[in-house]
């Protein structure tokens, strides 16, 4: 006989305790590295970097300029639900490190989706329809509203995500392995 008292825990809901770990060792000297070093070191755990080129950031963190804006889809589903999340984390994670000292050069300006095609405005169509986002994530702009974002004259609208930019990728690699290093928590081989 069961004990209807009791709760019944389902395997996938038990947890098992999770302890801090005391070091980790990264693989790689791009973006998610820098920025899984900085964090670790922040929370004061010691990091040992793995790093095969000469020097970091060569792989794609070594484009000249990076665009930081979030990948939704037009209705609301996990992967964008993701995406918008972590989009808002390496922002506040990029303006934290900023604000401590460690620059690298940015411009928080926007992005601006034009719907120059059919299938750009009929995207746009359906998110002003839907609504699905937050007006600070994504929102729906006219011709006008375009043109004066742009500096230019524009003949068709489209998306903005007001809160999106631009970043120089192996700049922030830099500072983001700085401001790890700064903690000497961080070892580089």
């Amino acid at each position: 006989m069961i004990d209807q008292t009791k709760p019944i825990n389902k395997g996938y809901q038990t947890r098992p305790s999770i302890t801090k770990p005391e070091h980790v060792a990264i693989i790689g000297g791009g973006i998610a590295s820098a920025c899984l070093a900085y964090v670790l070191t922040k929370k004061n755990i010691k990091v040992t970097l793995y790093c095969k080129d000469e020097t970091i950031a060569q792989g794609a963190s070594s484009n000249h300029i990076g665009a930081l804006f979030p990948l939704i889809h037009q209705q609301v589903d996990d992967i964008s639900l993701f995406y918008q999340q972590a989009f808002w984390h390496a922002l506040k994670c990029y303006k934290g490190l900023y604000n401590e000292g460690f620059h690298f050069s940015h411009n928080w300006c926007g992005l601006l989706e034009i719907s120059y095609k059919s299938a750009l405005e009929k995207r746009q169509q359906i998110f002003e329809l839907n609504n699905p986002w937050p007006k600070e994530l994504i929102c729906s702009i006219d011709a006008k509203k375009a043109s004066e974002l742009a500096g230019i004259s524009l003949v068709h609208g489209g998306l903005f995500m007001s809160n999106a930019g631009w970043i120089a990728p192996a700049e922030l690699v830099q500072q983001l392995f700085f401001a790890a290093d700064k903690t000497k928590l961080l070892t580089i081989k």
